[in-house]
């Protein structure tokens, strides 16, 4: 089994959801150039917003503040504190489809990854927690929801290896989660997430010697 793979789509929307950048890379320019394009439609003092972006960034080269003025990670808006027995304290993430499926009322990602769906979405995720963090009643209710309702599968979950590519690390199991740090955590991102939008960025990879796009 392999982890290797390459990028083959990037794609944009700006906080208004609209598509700003959305290449191909099967049928468009080499990643190289793609990048430069990339940045060059990026201003300084943008804001990228995604969920589990970390990798994104290293992925496309985009450092800050060169090429950007900071990120939220969607993920980190609704994660959850579990307390394990040894007294460290590790987190349950929700995905970005189990997220959109309970906050927003729309399930995505059910067939193929289109990265324009999934940056759209996680914008719409972010502006939500924005407006939640105003009614801290409405937050927790959806962090009650998120946790209790059945875990809506990924598309690593689906599709945990495509031809020998493995689309995730392993999992390390741990106790359940509560929410009793919930509104503690929420607290942590308030003050940054409500400063504004910005741009929202993902992308699809493909393994290095194969055809089949993968969003990571």
């Amino acid at each position: 089994m392999r982890s290797d793979r390459d990028v083959a789509r990037i794609a944009v929307v700006d906080e208004d959801e609209k598509v700003v950048f959305d290449h191909d890379l099967k049928d468009a320019p080499n990643l190289k150039e793609a990048l430069v394009r990339l940045k060059a439609i990026l201003p300084v003092e943008s804001v990228i917003v995604g969920q589990s972006i970390k990798k994104d960034l290293e992925w496309l080269t985009l450092q800050k503040p060169t090429d950007y003025k900071g990120e939220f990670d969607v993920a980190d808006l609704f994660r959850l504190p579990m307390q394990l027995t040894n007294g460290v304290v590790r987190y349950r993430y929700f995905s970005l489809r189990h997220v959109a499926k309970y906050l927003l009322g729309q399930d995505i990602q059910e067939a193929d990854h289109d990265p324009v769906i999934d940056a759209r979405y996680a914008m719409k995720v972010f502006k939500k927690f924005r407006y939640l963090h105003e009614n801290p009643g409405r937050r927790d209710a959806v962090l009650q929801t998120l946790l209790k309702t059945p875990r809506t599968p990924s598309f690593a979950d689906r599709y945990p290896v495509i031809d020998g590519v493995s689309m995730r690390a392993p999992r390390k199991r741990g106790s359940s989660p509560s929410i009793r740090n919930a509104n503690r955590i929420a607290a942590e991102h308030a003050q940054q997430a409500t400063n504004g939008g910005g741009y929202n960025l993902h992308y699809q990879q493909q393994q290095q010697h194969g055809q089949q796009p993968l969003y990571l």
